[in-house]
């Protein structure tokens, strides 16, 4: 179990902030999967750059700090991917979810597509079946799509879209914003909301156009679109570490839970030590150059379990919904952990007792940590 932590870290690196990255100066490793291997089940990966160029029966879980790159004409699954940049090519029998800086798909996908980042291009020559949900900066949908949804900033069509376009666009550049091609056709109605009514080509086929004005409030809502897209990203980067770790850790998120309902008050306690005294300590550490170096690797490793208490915390939110609510409800651990990051998120945007509520449960799962490492060392 704990020989393969070290992939669960390397993900949780991937995730944390720029500022905590910084600390690691962390070089990841290259992981390739050959054309000629194949996948009976279910692919984890966590790497600086990733290639799968073989055959998976399963879905695809994996992060990457730089390049993911996928070329296969057999991905029989799911694909969960996280990295700067992403490159699909071949064909997907499954759905994406995706979050990237710049992301290009070249295949055609059987099942829908959730993606967000900065730039994502779909090619010309290839089809995705069914939805295409966008969160970013701007789309480019030169191929052929089911239906396309989402919210962004500009939107270039020059492919087929066989139903709704319903679009949510934030740009008040009407030239830039809304770049629908000669060639492009949408099959159903176009439905967007914006700032101003946009100029639509006449030259392509459109089934209808619905507009709806935006309305710019006097006082800054609390939820706009960067507070969305800052949830997704920080729900999809719960997710991702958080199933990792309940691949490579099982045994461990199973008995969390179960130590926390035993004994609330001391892992309280003991995580609540955790958080105060380990930076004391590093300090107390770097005081002799000899030190330097220690300090250095406790607070990564502070840092990085800070992390993993919020995916834990997010666990026992979903365990104890699950436990209370849905008792005789059969559901695998995924789903479990996916209502605990949603919940969690939640409950931290409420305000005052929001705040307390997720910093006691966050202490719990830091106990958690404080406990098994209590127990790795004896």
């Amino acid at each position: 179990m704990f020989k393969r932590i070290k992939w669960l870290i390397l993900a949780t690196l991937i995730m944390l902030p720029t500022s905590a990255l910084a600390l690691t100066g962390h070089n990841g490793d290259v992981v390739i999967l050959e054309k000629d291997e194949v996948i009976n089940g279910n692919y984890y990966a966590a790497a600086n750059i990733i290639e799968i160029n073989g055959t998976v029966n399963g879905d695809i879980f994996i992060v990457a700090s730089n390049t993911i790159v996928i070329n296969s004409e057999n991905i029989n699954g799911d694909i969960f991917a996280a990295a700067s940049n992403i490159s699909i090519k071949g064909k997907v029998n499954g759905s994406l979810r995706l979050v990237g800086e710049n992301i290009d798909l070249i295949a055609d996908v059987s099942g829908n597509a959730m993606v967000a980042g900065q730039n994502f291009r779909l090619d010309s020559d290839n089809k995705l079946d069914g939805h295409l949900t966008f969160w970013g900066q701007m789309v480019n949908v030169a191929g052929e799509v089911g239906r396309l949804e989402g919210a962004f900033e500009s939107l270039r069509l020059s492919g087929i879209v066989n139903n709704d376009v319903d679009v949510y666009i934030s740009s008040d550049k009407s030239k830039e914003t809304l770049n629908i091609s000669d060639e492009a056709n949408i099959g159903g109605t176009l439905y967007y909301k914006s700032l101003k009514e946009l100029e639509i080509n006449s030259n392509a086929v459109i089934g209808g156009v619905s507009f709806n004005e935006i309305i710019k409030e006097t006082k800054k809502s609390g939820f706009d679109k960067g507070n969305l897209f800052g949830w997704i990203i920080k729900l999809f980067g719960m997710l991702v570490v958080g199933m990792i770790g309940l691949y490579i850790w099982p045994k461990f998120f199973s008995k969390s839970y179960g130590l926390v309902y035993k004994k609330p008050v001391k892992t309280f306690f003991k995580g609540l030590l955790l958080l105060i005294v380990t930076p004391l300590a590093s300090i107390l550490i770097a005081v002799t150059v000899i030190g330097l170096p220690v300090a250095i690797i406790v607070m990564m490793l502070w840092a990085i379990t800070l992390y993993l208490a919020k995916v834990m915390a997010a666990w026992f939110i979903g365990k104890f919904i699950k436990g209370k609510l849905f008792k005789n409800a059969k559901w695998n651990k995924i789903l479990i952990l996916t209502l605990g990051i949603v919940v969690y998120i939640l409950i931290a945007k409420i305000p005052f007792i929001g705040g307390s509520i997720i910093f006691l449960v966050y202490l719990l799962a830091l106990g958690v940590f404080a406990s098994i490492f209590k127990t790795k060392r004896n």
